[in-house]
């Protein structure tokens, strides 16, 4: 530990930018009563003049490289079907194509992946940097790195930030999992729905100060809606200049959608692999649509999902 005056100004270079490590303090630690605020900002060069609109209107990265700890399928989950936005976007953006990289096992999903998206897909092997490397060269030593999920940048974006400390690292969040994994706890303890819909996670927790960490270390984080955008902004503290709201990637159907008066029935989707979905349908099913059937005897549900 390192005691830090106040009003002290922290200038860290080298292999310290990234060897640092912060936490939360206990009461013990603070020999005054008044409130402490860190606040981590990477300095790189002297200040420039504004972008002109040229600079602005510039090209996007020559290429990207996407990891990700799985082979997301977009006919499974909702994760892949934003995944898949994302790399339409990308391939759209990058002259030099964009590559995907996991450590998971490779099968159907990986094949899929590839041909769906026409991206090259790679092997990585867990705690091995030689395979990062060998990624990042077969992906162009790429000047944007995509990490999808906190968990990826744990495990992999060291890797990225050593060999190619120029190249822009792109946090994917895919969901708010500090909060969801919170809720969830609360779920199996039986708390009131109430207190389930109002639970923000503290600022110990565990689960969101690796969140928190890996979004600092990161020079962009995309969140998967406004709502958890604002959360992290107003509540935890993170810049608004790099957190932006990016949702589902696809754009809307070309052909004409039935009217409301042409439609009935109700529909409940979502993969039975990511348990909140399981709590909702049971919710829905148990809870909430024998009230429904009181007023709507003949209203039909029909409940969907893959990995039953």
């Amino acid at each position: 530990r390192v005691k830090i005056p106040e009003r002290s100004l922290l200038l860290l270079k080298g292999a310290s930018r990234f060897e640092w490590q912060h936490g939360i303090p206990n009461v013990e630690d603070f020999h005054s009563e008044r409130r402490m605020a860190v606040i981590f900002r990477r300095v790189s060069g002297s200040p420039t003049k504004p972008a002109s609109e040229e600079q602005t209107n510039s090209a996007g990265p020559s290429a990207a490289l996407v990891i990700s700890t799985n082979w997301p399928d977009p006919d499974a989950s909702a994760a892949g079907r934003v995944t898949a936005g994302r790399l339409q976007l990308l391939r759209g953006l990058c002259g030099g194509g964009v590559t995907f990289a996991s450590p998971a096992r490779p099968g159907n999903a990986k094949g899929k992946l590839s041909a769906a998206n026409d991206v090259p897909c790679v092997r990585l092997i867990l705690n091995d940097e030689a395979s990062v490397l060998s990624a990042l060269e077969t992906a162009g030593n790429p000047e944007l790195v995509l990490l999808d999920g906190f968990n990826a940048e744990e495990r992999f974006g060291h890797y990225v930030r050593a060999a190619l400390p120029e190249a822009m690292r792109v946090l994917d969040m895919q969901d708010f999992h500090a909060l969801r994994l919170g809720r969830e706890r609360l779920i199996a303890e039986g708390a009131p729905a109430r207190d389930i819909a109002s639970y923000l996670p503290a600022a110990s927790d565990e689960d969101l100060l690796r969140e928190l960490a890996a979004i600092h270390r990161c020079d962009a984080t995309l969140a998967i809606s406004e709502d958890e955008r604002k959360l992290l902004v107003e509540t935890y503290g993170i810049p608004a200049h790099k957190v932006f709201a990016a949702p589902f990637g696809f754009p809307p159907p070309s052909s004409k959608q039935p009217g409301y008066n042409d439609r009935e029935g109700v529909m409940f989707i979502g993969n039975w692999r990511h348990r909140p979905n399981r709590d909702c349908a049971r919710w829905l099913i148990q809870d909430v649509w024998p009230l429904v059937r009181q007023r709507l005897p003949d209203l039909a549900l029909n409940v969907y999902g893959a990995n039953r």
